[in-house]
């Protein structure tokens, strides 16, 4: 396997650049970087910004191709509008990406819907009637945002070919496991009879014993959080397993929770508290965020009530950065953020003991992101 040379030249390990990506990419040398995962912007100028009306340009995605190694993967953040999540996805595969992976899927419970109600527009008008309780438009309350699973196709024949090759081409599912509960025994399961496709069994072999795997389940394509898919019910055929302890255990900690959220196949991902946003920040000056409107009113949706220190409107939980650095990497590897925003990405692969650029040309947000960064400490 190719040895991973961390002295080559143009490249600012562990920094956080301030500039524009098409830019400060070019000083990365081609087939440098073993992982992107980043949150780009969504082409949706949410909450009135200007950076997010547009996607990443096809020229940026050249550049994230360019420098990544064969068979290596990019994790994209994406809005779930059917119309820039298809952009997007056009545009990485004009970028050169291989686009052929199921996404995953990022559950929450937070989000709010933003449509017009249509009868008040229209009260006291002929036909008003009919149309009591429309909205404008198909705007429902926002509960998922995918990242994009890409790949830099691989020069090798085959993945294993690949793998031996640089160590790319493969994804590291056994480091995701989700562990079992202190009060949970590994599942075992006995087929007496063949079992079927049609009942949505797995087939066995009369009389072969089947025995779960010792770390724990593999982790299905979705992440939750706000525990919006728990039924509430025990011993649901629908189960379903909580980040929480994977996350525990890949820190080492001894205490897990005492109650686990049975939620499996997906994944319970908590948002990011105010204090995780704001550690570090102690220095900074707290500021009122608006959410884009004319109007200021003082609401918890509108956001503009709140004093904030990290005034960036969409960081990610360090939790769900981190499940998708090691699902891809290894200790380290160099991992990419070229839209690093306050610094989430960064602080994961600090946390992680992988190697890290990122690039944010927000000054604000730059500052924000180095600050926060300095606050964390490595596994080791």
């Amino acid at each position: 396997m190719k040895k991973n040379n961390s002295k080559r030249s143009g490249l600012n390990l562990n920094e956080i650049l301030l500039g524009d990506s098409q830019k400060k990419l070019k000083l990365i040398p081609d087939n440098s970087i073993d992982l992107i995962v980043t949150d780009p912007p969504y082409g949706l100028g949410f909450m009135g910004k200007d950076w997010d009306k547009a996607l990443p340009s096809r020229g940026i995605l050249k550049e994230c191709f360019r420098v990544l190694k064969s068979g290596a993967f990019a994790f994209f953040m994406a809005s779930p509008r059917q119309d820039v999540l298809s952009r997007m996805i056009s545009t990485l595969e004009e970028a050169g990406f291989k686009t052929n992976f199921s996404p995953i899927f990022w559950a929450y419970a937070t989000g709010f819907s933003k449509a017009q109600k249509v009868s008040k527009k229209i009260a006291g008008k002929p036909g008003a009637e009919r149309l009591e309780g429309a909205y404008a438009g198909c705007q429902l309350k926002p509960a998922v945002e995918p990242c994009l699973v890409v790949m830099k196709p691989c020069e090798k024949k085959t993945y294993a070919e690949q793998a031996l090759d640089n160590g790319k081409g493969v994804t590291f599912l056994d480091d995701c496991r989700i562990p079992y509960s202190k009060d949970e025994s590994i599942p075992t399961r006995d087929f007496e009879k063949q079992k079927s496709y049609s009942s949505g069994q797995v087939i066995g072999s009369k009389g072969k014993k089947w025995k779960g795997h010792k770390d724990g389940r593999v982790s299905a394509n979705v992440v939750v959080s706000d525990n919006v898919l728990n039924t509430g019910t025990k011993g649901n055929n629908s189960k379903f397993f909580d980040l929480e302890i994977w996350w525990e255990k890949k820190l080492n900690l001894s205490e897990l929770p005492h109650e686990l959220q049975e939620t499996y196949p997906f994944l319970h991902v908590p948002k990011p508290s105010k204090k995780e946003k704001e550690a570090g920040l102690d220095d900074f000056e707290a500021k009122r965020v608006s959410d884009g409107r004319k109007k200021i009113n003082d609401t918890a949706f509108q956001r503009d009530a709140t004093l904030r220190r990290n005034t960036h409107p969409t960081v990610k939980p360090i939790k769900l950065m981190s499940y998708l650095i090691t699902m891809g990497s290894r200790e380290g590897d160099i991992v990419l953020d070229p839209f690093a925003g306050s610094g989430t990405t960064c602080i994961a692969s600090k946390i992680l003991n992988r190697r890290y650029i990122g690039i944010e040309m927000n000054p604000e947000y730059h500052e924000i992101a180095v600050q926060r960064i300095k606050n964390v400490t490595s596994l080791n």
